[in-house]
């Protein structure tokens, strides 16, 4: 059987279109072990769970195998078998040029036609290839390369070939997208630009799923449990004001929490409702402290005035007003 070999100096790996369309190398497929779960496979021998498969070159060079492989579409994210009637929905370009071996891999150019699917690939959050295809399957054990398999991947025929995240290719992270030489770098400027959009739709995502949140939960009272006041610890009572002070409506105590949301850009994706107990007490006690604090400035201003001879005093706990020390009178002056 005769086997095609790619000629690398032929063209670049990557490439703009003046069309805007990108183009560009992949390696699709690789001579080697793969793990398939029995769900998978039909009529799988019993007893096993876990099926190592071997496919090999010559399966993938031959003739059949390559042709099924030109024109198929591209898909992103999750496969979806395709069906003329699917395609239009699915796909996001197709495999340009003819298809052919290089070393162990199966390799062809992949013309990307739709805009968010090329920013995607740009900014490598599609970098891997999975390629889709029926094969038949001879259930003989063998040794490739020191490893053992179960059985035979023979007469590929390609469906589709979908872009998928890092990690997450059957075949390995060796089985990708070509983007050395010849490959358009993006600038430091685009990187954050990236980034900087990346961040903004996590962002906006986390702060709609705590809104839905708060209305589920506005109708929850926010009850701040009992603990010792700042008053007590000064030793004065607590006023009845501050003390029976309550957020009984969370809808103040939410609006906080979308205002962290936002002051933070959503550093963590935190519980809104546990994050609105935790922003009511603290507005509590905040609220205790002033008046803890106008409290002991009141008792410190009639400490005062006693010790210099002062008399007609402001009754209650209220700090005295300055038209109020205008008629203060000293006592040697009222005997």
């Amino acid at each position: 059987m005769k086997i095609a070999f790619a000629n690398k100096a032929e063209r670049p790996h990557w490439e703009k279109t003046p069309d805007g369309f990108l183009r560009c190398r992949a390696r699709v497929l690789a001579e080697r072990i793969m793990p398939y779960d029995r769900s998978e496979l039909d009529d799988p021998p019993p007893g096993q769970g876990l099926f190592n498969m071997l496919v090999t070159k010559n399966e993938m060079a031959s003739s059949a195998a390559l042709r099924s492989l030109e024109g198929i579409p591209i898909v992103a994210g999750d496969h979806t078998w395709l069906t003329p009637e699917l395609v239009k929905n699915y796909s996001v370009g197709s495999v340009a040029g003819t298809p052919k071996l290089d070393g162990d891999y199966l390799v062809c150019d992949l013309l990307v036609t739709d805009p968010e699917t090329i920013r995607a690939i740009e900014a490598e959050e599609l970098p891997e290839i999975s390629a889709a295809y029926m094969a038949e399957t001879i259930f003989e054990p063998g040794v490739f390369n020191n490893a053992t398999y179960d059985a035979l991947q023979t007469e590929l025929r390609f469906n589709h070939v979908a872009l998928i995240a890092e990690g997450r290719g059957r075949a390995g992270r060796d089985v990708r997208i070509l983007n050395t030489k010849g490959a358009m770098k993006m600038s430091h400027s685009q990187h954050f630009e990236n980034g900087r959009k990346k961040a903004l739709a996590a962002i906006e995502s986390k702060l709609a799923a705590a809104r839905k949140d708060a209305e589920g939960s506005a109708s929850l009272k926010l009850v701040n449990t009992r603990q010792r006041s700042p008053q007590e610890r000064l030793g004065f009572a607590p006023t009845s004001g501050a003390e029976s002070r309550r957020f009984e409506n969370a809808g103040e105590a939410q609006t906080q929490v979308q205002r962290v949301f936002a002051r933070t850009g959503s550093r963590k994706c935190m519980d809104p409702l546990a994050e609105s107990r935790r922003i009511t007490r603290l507005m509590n006690d905040s609220a205790i402290e002033r008046a803890a604090l106008a409290e002991t400035v009141a008792h410190n201003r009639r400490a005062h005035l006693r010790r210099l001879g002062f008399t007609n005093q402001p009754s209650g706990n209220a700090a005295p007003r300055h038209e109020d020390l205008l008629f203060l009178v000293p006592q040697k002056q009222q005997k």
